[in-house]
């Protein structure tokens, strides 16, 4: 399974609350995320990135599936193929979390700030914003941090 890359500002989140000094940097549309809004199985696209290794990752396997759940608990993972419904990602998921030994969690601690967890300590962060249904589809784009590099990744969701 492939990982997302970590955010160097996220981790200074693990010795405070994830309120910490951590600011979302909102884009022009759209309005800062709700936890109630992320949850669900999602197919992600990364748009652009200037973070080191994260379009070569896109490019490598462009298939990018995210499941958030009302409790917290959160799995992703990339493939090189796209699977054909939300049945096929959610066994896919599973199998790839019960093999690979780690939890994840996402919260939302303050107002458009995404916060994944995983093995209790946080890895990575996003500014996440919903925008207006595409394709009668519910919609987000998550992006970078305030002080990180530039980030747009588009979610659709799934289910």
């Amino acid at each position: 399974m492939l990982k997302l890359v970590g955010l160097s500002a996220v981790m200074a989140l693990a010795a405070t609350t994830a309120q910490a000094q951590v600011a979302t940097k909102p884009l022009a549309e759209g309005r800062p995320c709700a936890y109630a809004d992320v949850v669900g199985l999602w197919k992600s696209q990364v748009l652009r990135s200037d973070e080191p290794g994260v379009e070569n990752l896109a490019a490598i396997a462009p298939q990018d599936y995210m499941r958030f759940r009302p409790n917290g608990e959160m799995m992703y993972f990339a493939s090189t193929r796209d699977y054909p419904d939300v049945a096929a990602i959610n066994a896919r998921m599973d199998e790839l979390d019960r093999a690979d030994g780690d939890t994840y969690r996402a919260e939302i601690p303050s107002s458009g700030l995404l916060v994944l967890w995983r093995n209790g300590r946080p890895f990575q962060g996003f500014t996440c914003t919903v925008v207006a249904p595409r394709e009668g589809r519910s919609v987000t784009i998550l992006s970078e941090i305030e002080g990180q590099p530039y980030l747009r990744r588009v979610q659709t969701r799934l289910d």
